[in-house]
Order: C-alpha cells, then structure tokens, then sequence
C-alpha cells in the first residue's frame, strides 16, 4: 500500500466516523509504530492534508451577507459591508469595555468546490472513460424503442440534441444533473441550524452508474441556520459561472483515446422535493396555485382545519376516464365527482409568461 492510499483511506475514515483531530493524529502514531522504520507516513493531521491536497479537490470559502443579500466576491472581494442591507460583513463583538470590537471572522461563508476538476478527474480513469460514452456507444441492440432505459431516451436530452447538434456530436459532452435540499448536521432534529448542499450528478454514465455516490459532485455548501428561501441564486453565482464556461468547453485528456479533447457539459435537469422546488425556481408552493404543472388549471379548494386553511389539489383528475375514484363522493369530497381530464401540459412559453 502507497503513502497516499493509507491517507485518503485514513481521512475518509476520518470524515466517516466523525473522529477527532487528536484521535486521528494518535492512529497515525500508532500505525507508525508497527510499520517498517523507513515508512514515509505523515505524523499528524497537517501532514495528510498536505498530501491529499496535491489530488486538487480543493474548495474556496467565499464570504456572505449575513441575511443573503449578497457574496462578497470578486468585484465585492474587498468589501466590508453589504451594498444592500449595509450590515458588517465581519462578526462585531463586545470587549471588556463595553465597546464593540469588529474582528476579522466573518459572518456567513460559503463552500464552493468547483466541478470542473472532477469531471476530467472522470475521463483520466480509463474504464469511466469509456463509460461516460455509453449513451451513445454502448451495447443497447437489444433494447426495446418504446422502453426508456436511460436518460439520453428521454425528450429533454434529445431537445438539447437538436438545439446544439455540435454538442451532441461528441459523446463526451457531459449532460449535468442537479439537486439540493435543507439538511440538519446533526442528530437532534430540534436545532435550528440547518445548511443546504447543492450536488451534481453527470448523466452520462450507464444506468447502474449515474447516481453512485463516487460520482456524485458536492459543489456548493449553502450555510444556514436561516434557509436561502428567495435568496437562493446569490449563493448559485460561483457554480454559475463554472457551467458557463464548461458550456464553452475546457481541455481534458481522455485515457480511453489516449488524446486531449474539448469537454463540454450542459446543466440539463433538477432534483428536488416540492418544497425545495419552490425555493430553488421561485414559485409558491403554499397556495392555491400549488402545483409547477397544473399552474391556474389546478382546480384547487379550501378545507378549513380550526384556524388554518390547507389547500388541495383534485388530483382525480390525472385518473383514467372510466376510474371508480372519479365517481366516488363519500371517500374524497362530499358530493362532487369529477368529470375534467388532466390540465393541458404547459410549454415554456406559458410557464415563464
């Protein structure tokens, strides 16, 4: 075993079990002690970042207005309130004194870890190489059309086909998943500090691949407790960029072809439950008009619950025609039957008008 694969296998174990740096730097001493004398182990926790460092999975820590209004980031680098709600960029503390102390720790950070990195990282493995083809190369002879199997069989991935028929030229292109959702560190559900992780999934792979965990991208690390809400795009701005310019493309070397070539990849889809949905796109998901699909056809009604109102959706309507459910008054609303087919599926024309 190499220094390096005792390392990572030694921080995963780490960063699994939630062990502590003294605990972690009393292993390594321990493995030092029955290793030969001419090991070149690291002593300590500092020593194996250094180590893992040289894999390049660094990430940046990008500072941020302590109610999301802003990052403070490029042209913003250097400044110390918030051009919106002019709070201190800063944590601003009391002294001995009395006096309020402004000191260099700030507020909110957020974690960006590029993606870029990762996906050639994906086509230096000369079996994933080759994998990342298989939408387009792969042993599907056998298929049957009218089944979808994968991804690249779907409508949205041919829609991007036909739009950009030079990315689709070359297989490599990598099509982008995305997903986030509110998450709670820790154990106990009743702290009110939460984060909101933004991964990345490529899409590209076969399916008994696509969503392994080795292959899911953590990008972002959105910092709470407060969820982002409407605010969400400010902290999306670094990963952004990052998909435009891969859009462009960025020179990577495929071991499989033994060549470098312009990678390329396309943010193509989103993964969320309702509520993050709502977040994530901006549309209300508390009211009448509940549902991104049926949008004003909803067809939605109140049903008072003390000194609350919960509204529902007639979901009997997406039943096929001859259904018992759609006839059936005493199990669902009293009294009414439902007659209506499914709403009229919405393009993107009608959703963004």
């Amino acid at each position: 075993m190499t220094v390096l694969q005792a390392v990572t296998r030694l921080m995963a174990m780490k960063a699994k079990y939630n062990l502590s740096n003294n605990c972690y730097n009393e292993i390594v001493k321990f493995v030092i002690d029955f290793a030969p004398r001419n090991n070149k182990m690291p002593v300590n926790l500092y020593q194996s970042k250094k180590i893992v460092s040289g894999l390049g999975m660094n990430y940046e820590k990008i500072d941020a207005c302590e109610d999301n209004c802003m990052l403070f980031w490029k042209e913003h680098a250097n400044d110390t309130h918030c051009m919106h709600c002019s709070k201190s960029r800063y944590a601003v503390v009391v002294d001995e004194d009395g006096n309020a102390v402004t000191t260099n720790v700030p507020v909110k950070q957020l974690r960006y870890m590029p993606i870029t990195p990762r996906l050639k990282r994906l086509f230096l493995n000369q079996e994933t190489a080759k994998q990342m083809r298989w939408h387009k190369e792969g042993d599907r002879q056998n298929q049957d059309p009218d089944i979808m199997v994968h991804l690249s069989d779907g409508e949205a991935w041919q829609a991007l086909d036909r739009f950009d028929p030079e990315f689709a030229r070359d297989p490599r292109s990598a099509r982008l998943g995305l997903s986030t959702d509110g998450f709670t560190p820790y154990t106990n559900n009743s702290t009110s500090y939460s984060c909101w992780p933004v991964f990345m999934m490529p899409y590209n792979l076969p399916p008994s691949k696509c969503m392994k965990e080795d292959v899911t991208f953590l990008a972002l690390i959105i910092p709470g407790p407060k969820d982002p809400v409407t605010k969400i795009n400010v902290f999306m701005q670094p990963l952004i960029e990052e998909l435009k310019l891969l859009w462009h493309g960025v020179e990577a070397y495929d071991s499989h072809l033994k060549r470098s070539f312009n990678l390329r990849a396309a943010y193509l889809w989103s993964i969320h439950d309702l509520m993050a949905y709502g977040i994530f796109s901006g549309w209300c998901v508390h009211g009448r008009l509940r549902c991104p699909v049926c949008m004003c056809e909803s067809k939605a009604y109140r049903l008072k619950h003390g000194k609350k109102e919960t509204f529902f959706d007639v979901h009997r309507r997406l039943l096929p025609p001859r259904h018992p459910f759609r006839n059936d008054t005493q199990s669902f609303r009293k009294g009414k039957r439902v007659r209506n087919g499914p709403p009229k599926r919405q393009t993107g024309e009608d959703i963004m008008r």
